[in-house]
């Protein structure tokens, strides 16, 4: 028994050894980096971009050789959540708007003492990414590209019924003359299948939010502790919705999306309509370029702001990455983070369209980015200018579950099918929004803790705002707030 006792032990070691052996780590004469993102092709292209970038910087062998391999690892965002509390999360990871979810788990690295030096700081992307990649002053994550949802234009389809591209910017009442407009026109002589101004606005919480904020409310309080999505703004755009869609029918319902029989492709049913001269009006980004630029004939387009009250504001999004704090290559995996801000990284973005190009610099007064073809007229340039002039993060309080329900999605299309008032739809979602807040904070004391702080920091906010009293720009963290005080010269900065 003892004699197989030492066979099986030598045989399970003799395993170890091999599993351990064939590991790519040991088989490459560099280390290997692990990059947890989607599979799009494009990764792969980049990965030899990343390769070719070392050995011009320098970053090389003894035998000329990159010093380190950058390898694909597919996996989803939820995906790497869970590796990464496992023990398992790579070297760098994609995680898109969530950073502050990596950050509380304790997983993501702090690249403060580095980002500067490596040109990845917040100074070299767009400032309203700050309150994606910042927490307590210290910066967790950078760029891989970014965009600015905003109205795209079919200019030929607008042509086709006699109407002149929009302005840049306008206010909903401008904006519902010139829609109303359009669908007259565009509806005289087809009456049947009905042509609308543009896709669903049904769930479209970005285009809500954009409405909500430029009259000075936001989703969420300015410490992020409480949701206030009952608030006057929201009722007010939410009833605008439904007119624009069931009164003066300016976009399909879901019963007109259900019966439509286009065909999808990327981009989805919205592209093809907008194509094929259906809707005059997507909501998109620079990324969309990526489908138009296959038509055999040149798609004409231009962008406007959503339609907004007083205080223009914009949303800018991410795909953004971390480094793993489990990384057994911090410092080669730091490289990682200076080519994306770097020159061959942003070309790459900017040449494909894929988005906003992580570092700005390379876009400003760069024709390449700002007027590649005369027929995408100023949606480059606008994207630009909003991103770096008035947009902010989305709406994301690090008390609630972002993989938990879009509450405010929900309200839309109760309200929408006249399941309630847009009162109690609000009302509904809020307090689902503080019950997933309370559920969260409930089993973490230190998350508690930074919430109960948020809570005190709040009643001092609220106490400024009802006395007349500049307002601490220390005690706030959401983002919009910052910026729409800042703009009324409300802060003690």
């Amino acid at each position: 028994m003892k004699r197989l006792f030492v066979i099986i032990t030598l045989i399970l070691a003799a395993a170890s050894f091999y599993t351990w052996l064939i590991q790519p780590e040991q088989q490459e004469e560099v280390p290997v980096l692990y990059w947890k993102s989607d599979a799009n092709p494009q990764r792969y292209e980049q990965i030899r971009l990343f390769h070719k970038w070392l050995i011009d910087k320098g970053h090389v062998n003894e035998k000329g050789r990159p010093e380190v391999e950058l390898r694909l690892d597919p996996s989803s965002p939820q995906t790497s959540m869970i590796h990464a509390v496992s023990g398992v999360g790579g070297d760098v990871i994609d995680v898109y708007e969530v950073t502050r979810f990596f950050h509380s788990m304790g997983v993501a690295e702090d690249l403060t003492p580095y980002a500067a030096k490596g040109h990845y700081d917040i100074s070299h992307t767009y400032p309203g990414l700050d309150g994606l990649f910042v927490f307590d002053g210290r910066q967790y994550a950078y760029l891989c590209n970014g965009s600015v949802y905003n109205m795209w234009f079919n200019v030929d389809t607008l042509k086709k019924y006699g109407m002149s591209p929009p302005p840049e910017e306008w206010t909903p009442e401008e904006f519902e003359k010139y829609a109303v407009e359009y669908v007259k026109k565009a509806n005289a002589d087809n009456p049947n299948p009905r042509l609308f101004f543009g896709q669903s606005i049904t769930g479209q919480d970005g285009f809500l939010l954009c409405i909500t904020r430029s009259e000075g409310y936001d989703f969420y309080n300015e410490t992020l502790t409480s949701s206030t999505v009952d608030n006057p703004a929201t009722q007010k755009a939410l009833k605008l919705f439904y007119k624009w869609t069931y009164k003066d029918r300016l976009f399909p319902t879901s019963a007109d999306v259900a019966s439509a029989n286009d065909a999808g492709g990327y981009g989805g049913m919205n592209y093809s309509q907008f194509i094929n001269g259906k809707l005059a009006m997507i909501i998109a980004g620079r990324f969309a370029l990526i489908r138009f630029r296959e038509l055999s004939e040149p798609l004409t387009v231009c962008s406007s702001q959503y339609p907004m009250y007083g205080f223009k504001n914009m949303i800018v999004s991410a795909r953004s990455v971390i480094m793993y704090k489990g990384s057994k290559h911090k410092d080669l995996a730091r490289l990682f983070f200076e080519f994306l801000a770097d020159r061959e990284y942003n070309e790459y973005i900017i040449e494909g369209s894929d988005g906003l190009p992580p570092n700005p610099s390379y876009a400003v007064g760069n024709p390449k980015y700002l007027s590649p073809r005369p027929n995408e007229g100023n949606v480059h340039s606008a994207e630009l200018k909003w991103a770096l002039k008035c947009s902010y993060s989305n709406a994301i309080s690090p008390y609630f579950n972002l993989l938990g329900t879009n509450w405010t999605t929900q309200a839309m299309g109760k309200y929408f099918s006249e399941q309630a008032t847009a009162e109690e739809a609000l009302a509904e979602a809020q307090m689902r929004y503080n019950m997933g807040i309370a559920d969260t904070i409930r089993d973490n004391s230190e998350l508690r803790a930074r919430w109960e702080k948020g809570v005190t920091d709040q009643k001092i906010i609220d106490e400024c705002k009802r006395e007349g009293k500049k307002i601490p720009a220390k005690l706030i963290a959401n983002p919009f707030y910052l910026g729409y005080y800042r703009s009324r010269g409300m802060l003690e900065e």
